[in-house]
């Protein structure tokens, strides 16, 4: 989900593990904040993906809890080397998100 901020916000460019909250419930994450260097993004975006989740929220309140920044935004060779990588993102996500358990906010 590419998400339109309603409040300015300094976020550190790069990937990161986040829980993300749709209404009451809250599922685990990764975001990305930057320009997509490897796709020629250059405009910065928040991008936000929720692990096992397949549903409609286009005009509904998300709410991202940044809780560990992962890694430096990279200019990858190819859009596969930046799939393999967000593969390695994904997994590193998850450790992060078991290891500080169920709370959100955290």
């Amino acid at each position: 989900a590419a998400l339109c901020l309603t409040v300015s916000l300094q976020w550190p460019v790069g990937a990161h593990a986040v829980r993300v909250k749709v209404g009451t419930e809250v599922h685990k994450g990764m975001m990305n904040v930057g320009t997509a260097p490897t796709l020629k993004g250059g405009k910065p975006t928040i991008e936000v993906h929720i692990f096992d989740f397949d549903r409609d929220i286009y005009g509904e309140t998300v709410v991202s809890y940044c809780l560990a920044r992962m890694r430096d935004e990279v200019a990858f060779s190819s859009p596969a080397a930046l799939v393999e990588q967000l593969g390695r993102d994904r997994r590193a996500a998850l450790e992060i998100l078991t290891r500080e358990g169920d709370g959100e906010g955290r």
